[in-house]
């Protein structure tokens, strides 16, 4: 997308070094001999990105590294371990290594690595905010100041299978009682498939399921104080939501150890009528559909009406340890860029964090499932905050994977989990 037949050539050129330099970890980025090891510090430097993330900044770090032959940015891919963005980070950056200069990190972590000292603050006069979405900057703020700069907005989303709600005459559900019934009228007319499925495995996006599934039956994870509150009847019934349709076979019991990619599969396959999964999967479940005939995004479903969404995107850190800062941030305000935030949403990397670009015509016209994302983050809501964000996570796995399987109560569950919640909020 946005690319002419050369371009792409190039592109896939260059993805290719991407993915053999992803394979070994990089030696540090040698410094220019600058006598000012800070800002104006200048040389190559690295990008650290998810698995499968390399391919969407392929062209943008070309034309960068074209412009830039004594400064290139390595982009490196990390391990394809479903969940091990962040733990890989945290990592390298608590064994004092700079070799990933640049890293893209989940808004809900970034307040983790800048409580600990992993990521550099960036100097307000060199790094202004001025047109990005505010939650987006609230996002990459700690304590008052810049610790990263955000780059991406991204938002949780139901996929459905526009043909086989075209047979039914029906618009896409906005409650879960209308997701029900639309699964049983067409579970009536055709081949077993399931009905619904997310990111439910043991995995860091099961947080955001689960949170989005509390929120939408009208509970909270924490007050407005950041003081723990999933220990409610409201809270319970989003959870008793997703279980039930565990327990009912309408979500597969096999989506209890499925990451993104397993979820993905099993839509793209024609298994799965609804899925959650974040706007930004979009191009790819589009892409892959292949036993699919048509596909649309909604907003999520809620208890009484339209569900609410976790604001999620990416945040570029730059880190504490690492050299060449000079080039790395002007690497960064490169990629928040007008032209190259055009791009990376038209490869699918996130929708844009610039407010101008969130309503251009020509974008929307390229990207029609972007008015589902601005639709979607009017309503949307970050994690809670804190700078235990592994370890929050952690506990939602443990406490909740049980409820969805059946094994304990969703009330028992939140109980449990509000009790961890207060060690680590607090």
């Amino acid at each position: 997308m946005g690319m002419t037949a050369g371009r792409r050539l190039l592109a896939f050129g260059a993805l290719a070094a991407l993915v053999a330099s992803g394979c070994t970890a990089p030696e540090p980025p040698t410094p220019s001999p600058v006598a000012d090891a800070g800002w104006s510090e200048r040389g190559p430097v690295s990008l650290a990105v998810g698995s499968g993330e390399g391919e969407r900044f392929t062209r943008v770090v070309a034309d960068w590294n074209e412009a830039h032959p004594n400064e290139p940015v390595t982009v490196v891919e990390l391990p394809t371990r479903d969940g091990q963005r962040a733990p890989d980070l945290a990592g390298r950056a608590q064994a004092g290594s700079g070799e990933y200069t640049v890293e893209l990190l989940e808004p809900a972590a970034t307040a983790e690595f800048a409580a600990n000292g992993w990521l550099a603050t960036l100097p307000a006069a060199a790094f202004p905010t001025d047109g990005l979405a505010p939650a987006a900057v609230a996002s990459a703020t700690h304590e008052g100041e810049l610790a990263a700069y955000p780059v991406l907005l991204d938002a949780g989303v139901l996929y459905y299978r526009t043909d086989l709600l075209d047979r039914l005459d029906a618009p896409p559900p906005t409650t879960w009682t209308e997701l029900r019934a639309a699964c049983s009228r067409l579970m009536a007319r055709g081949p077993s498939r399931w009905c619904y499925a997310g990111q439910l495995g043991p995995h860091p996006d099961l947080t955001s399921n689960i949170a989005e599934a509390i929120w939408s039956g009208g509970g909270s994870l924490v007050t407005a104080d950041g003081t723990p509150s999933v220990n409610t009847p409201a809270a319970a019934a989003g959870l008793s939501w997703l279980a039930a349709d565990v327990s009912s076979g309408a979500t597969p019991e096999a989506a209890l150890t499925w990451s993104g990619d397993g979820a993905r599969r099993a839509f793209a396959s024609g298994s799965l009528v609804f899925l959650r999964d974040w706007w930004s999967a979009g191009a790819s479940i589009e892409a892959g559909a292949s036993a699919v005939v048509g596909t649309g995004s909604a907003p999520l479903p809620g208890r009484d009406g339209e569900g609410v969404a976790v604001l999620g995107g990416r945040n570029l850190g730059i880190s504490a340890q690492a050299r060449n800062k000079g080039t790395a941030g002007e690497f960064v305000r490169y990629l928040a860029s007008p032209p190259v935030q055009r791009e990376l949403v038209l490869e699918g990397a996130g929708g844009p964090v610039l407010t101008e670009l969130a309503t251009d015509a020509a974008l929307l016209k390229e990207v029609p499932r972007l008015k589902t994302l601005n639709a979607v983050l009017a309503t949307a809501r970050p994690l809670p905050v804190t700078t235990k964000y592994r370890q929050f996570t952690k506990d939602v796995q443990e406490t909740c994977l049980p409820a969805l399987r059946g094994e304990r109560a969703p009330a028992d569950a939140l109980a449990d989990l509000e009790e961890r919640m207060a060690r680590t909020f607090g």
